[in-house]
């Protein structure tokens, strides 16, 4: 199936990739999306061990988000409210230079937990940061709660794919 496909792929990253955490944040999210969340936060423990011993690492700061952010999803994806939410605050709350990467991790997690006013809000507030729409909302499976939203409808129209997607609405 595509979960073994994908694990595959992501275990061969991770051992290629032993001195840079990215690899086995990409790999938690295919475990955190198959419900096999105790894999997944010992594959981000990894990371986040990987990262604390890489101090030359000029952007420690966006991956420790990117590691947060997945952390976050896990307990949105199980359910845990109360931990998603205490993540997103940390989210909000962390020293980043890149406010980028901060709206881009709050709009997922909002629309991942379903607060799609709180999602949108970010949304819009990351495209104002970078100046341009961000296809992440069409794609990330964090997204698809904003897809039942007339709102993800006009941010279809205008990136004038609304008639491309309109049929998987």
């Amino acid at each position: 199936n595509n979960f073994n496909k994908s694990a595959e792929h992501y275990l061969q990253a991770v051992n290629n990739d032993t001195d840079f955490p990215h690899s086995r944040i990409n790999f938690a999210h295919t475990l955190i999306l198959n419900k096999q969340f105790d894999d997944a936060f010992n594959v981000l423990k990894k990371a986040r061990n990987i990262l604390q011993n890489n101090k030359f690492l000029e952007i420690r700061k966006e991956i420790l988000t990117y590691i947060e952010t997945t952390e976050t999803f896990a307990y949105i994806m199980m359910q845990d409210n109360e931990k998603a939410y205490l993540g997103i605050h940390k989210i909000k709350n962390m020293d980043i230079s890149n406010e980028s990467d901060r709206a881009n991790a709050l709009f997922n997690l909002y629309f991942s937990i379903g607060d799609l006013d709180k999602g949108f809000l970010f949304y819009e507030k990351h495209k104002e940061i970078i100046n341009r729409y961000d296809n992440c909302i069409i794609r990330s499976p964090l997204c698809n709660n904003a897809h039942k939203d007339k709102r993800y409808i006009d941010i279809l129209k205008e990136m004038k794919l609304y008639d491309y997607w309109k049929d998987s609405l």
